[in-house]
């Protein structure tokens, strides 16, 4: 990652993979869709800002990336 050596316990600790299939709740926002998946995979301790903020961080980033 970045030049540096990481196991794969760093890595799931940084990226998720969320499918863009039907197989979602097809009744959810993205942002619900990705709010959802958060709270399974992200530490239980963080606040509901923090979760919304980091949702939030990557919707901007997949728009920012869509818009190249």
């Amino acid at each position: 990652m970045n030049g540096r050596k990481y196991t794969h316990a760093d890595l799931k600790k940084l990226a998720g993979y969320v499918t863009r299939e039907d197989v979602l709740n097809n009744n959810l926002t993205v942002e619900e869709t990705l709010k959802y998946t958060s709270k399974l995979r992200l530490e239980p301790t963080l606040r509901e800002s923090e979760v919304s903020q980091r949702v939030e961080d990557v919707i901007r980033e997949v728009s920012n990336y869509n818009n190249l």
